[in-house]
């Protein structure tokens, strides 16, 4: 019996690896995609968590102070209790919807404090209002003469609301965020560079002014990622109040700095001059 061999060609080395180098060059540029689409995903997460933190945590804190000082019996019990930790009251209803007008030291006292990176709200019981918080800050407008206007200072022919803080912990305000009086507060208001503006850095008060003459107030709320992203950067620094927080310190992280202004009406209705 004879055997017929068929001479049967398969590829070249050369044409194997010109081959595997096509293919190389099109896994590299589809995991380039993968990892940026990964990316993308992984930030817009971030951001999301963020916003829906601040958010919360914002609207809460907004609702609960335009509160603040609220006495339908006009008993003038209710107030401003401490600017640090930081603590009012106001009246709250009874079962039967009625004021009377009289202090509930547990169930009519609210308080916020940053525990670590919780934001926490004390009212009978405590609870976390926000996690990621990496600052809160609060600042006073006040009213001295109870002449119906905020307290200003003058930039360039001006008028620019006094925005103070109590900086020794006596319960009096005593300095001007505003250090160098360009009518913003920003990380230049930290002359010496040390991440906190207060009394060293050059603007503190005539005349330091007492709580029950606070009639806005001032949020600044920091929040930042729960993981960091990859090459992500941000080199702001951010304002919290008196703080100064370097972004650069962390990077990677993201970082989202939400403000808002309260008019406190039943402290006293005042209008605002900017």
């Amino acid at each position: 019996m004879k055997y017929k061999f068929q001479n049967k060609c398969g590829f070249t080395l050369m044409e194997i690896m010109v081959a595997l180098a096509i293919v190389s060059v099109f896994s590299i540029g589809l995991y380039k995609v993968y990892s940026s689409m990964t990316m993308s995903n992984q930030a817009q997460t971030q951001v999301l968590e963020i916003q829906q933190n601040l958010r919360g945590a914002m609207f809460l804190l907004k609702k609960e102070l335009r509160m603040a000082g609220y006495d339908q019996s006009r008993s003038r019990r209710f107030t401003l209790v401490s600017l640090s930790p930081f603590e009012f009251t106001y009246d709250v209803p009874d079962n039967t919807g009625e004021f009377d007008g009289k202090l509930d030291p547990i169930g009519e006292s609210f308080s916020y404090v940053l525990n670590g990176t919780d934001l926490v709200r004390t009212n009978v019981t405590a609870f976390t209002v926000a996690n990621n918080i990496q600052a809160m800050g609060l600042a006073f407008a006040f009213d001295r003469d109870n002449d119906g206007q905020l307290d200003t200072y003058d930039v360039g022919g001006n008028p620019f609301v006094i925005w103070a803080v109590d900086t020794d912990g006596d319960e009096r305000l005593d300095y001007n965020l505003d250090s160098n009086a360009d009518g913003v507060i920003n990380a230049a208001d930290d002359t010496d560079g040390n991440g906190v503006i207060n009394t060293a850095d050059g603007a503190a008060l005539g005349n330091t002014i007492p709580r029950d003459l606070i009639r806005s107030i001032r949020i600044w709320l920091l929040a930042r990622s729960t993981i960091s992203v990859n090459n992500y950067e941000d080199n702001n620094m951010y304002i919290a109040g008196s703080q100064v927080v370097d972004a650069s310190l962390n990077n990677e992280f993201m970082y989202q700095l939400r403000t808002a202004t309260v008019r406190c009406y039943n402290l006293d209705d005042v209008p605002f001059i900017n």
